[in-house]
């Protein structure tokens, strides 16, 4: 994985949880997010004090995150390289039968990486309880905005 994937991959995945399956779909969107923003919001002093997340909960979490890691980056690497090898096929006017069979490959790879991303927030989600889920939301948007703005007032 290239410098940008391992910088941007644990800032995509902490910044995607959401209290309602509203992650965004596609490995390549969750990319674009503005590198700059690398705080963990279960380790975030506001974040947490305003979620009441306990020392535990946050240690949970970061459990959560940290062994859901390697799969992650492992599938991340696997849907770039189907990714490469699709715009390779592209570029050189392969036959479309060509192109559908690496399609396939792509879909599934990213498929796969968007399915443990996925399962690693809704085990993260699960920890909080049912209060403070119903609260994640508009606490987690309020932090981002505070992040963005602290980091010169990118856009996601």
């Amino acid at each position: 994985m290239g410098k940008r994937g391992r910088v941007l991959l644990p800032v995509v995945l902490v910044l995607m949880l959401a209290p309602t399956g509203t992650a965004t779909t596609g490995a390549a969107a969750p990319v674009q997010q503005d590198a700059r923003r690398g705080t963990k919001w279960w380790k975030d002093s506001p974040f947490r004090q305003e979620l009441g997340l306990t020392d535990e909960q946050s240690d949970r979490i970061e459990a959560i995150f940290q062994s859901a890691l390697p799969e992650l980056r492992t599938l991340y690497d696997a849907n770039h390289r189907e990714e490469g090898e699709l715009k390779k096929l592209i570029d050189a006017n392969q036959p479309e039968s060509v192109v559908s069979v690496q399609i396939d490959k792509t879909e599934h790879a990213h498929c796969a990486f968007n399915k443990a991303r996925t399962l690693m927030l809704y085990r993260m989600r699960m920890v909080l309880s049912p209060a403070q889920r119903a609260n994640f939301r508009k606490v987690h948007e309020d932090w981002e905005r505070e992040q963005r703005k602290a980091n010169g007032g990118g856009h996601r």
